[in-house]
């Protein structure tokens, strides 16, 4: 279980990248990433990112209802740091706090 809390903008941006997006029917994750460098050469320390996933290729993660969207979250051992934590949508860009 995952006690993560949404805000309502984080809540819109998701809804609005779920009904746009390419993917037949996605469903949002929140991610560990270990950090990365983009195309322009900006880095980017440890955080947690917004990932989505085709719903149809799911096969062992559970489905977490969060405010009315379905979460799936793929790394199972991190789902403990995200209790009591929350997804907000700020500058752009979906934050973990």
């Amino acid at each position: 279980m995952v006690a993560l809390t949404i805000t309502e903008i984080a809540k819109k941006e998701l809804l609005k990248f779920i009904e746009s997006d390419s993917l037949k029917s996605a469903v949002p994750s929140v991610i560990w990433a270990e950090g990365h460098e983009d195309s322009l050469g900006n880095s980017y320390g440890p955080h947690w990112s917004i990932g989505f996933y085709e719903r149809e290729r799911i096969k062992d993660q559970p489905l977490v209802e969060i405010d009315g969207i379905q979460f799936v979250f793929g790394q199972p051992w991190k789902n403990e740091e995200l209790n009591g934590k929350t997804l907000d949508f700020r500058n752009g860009k979906f934050v973990v706090e």
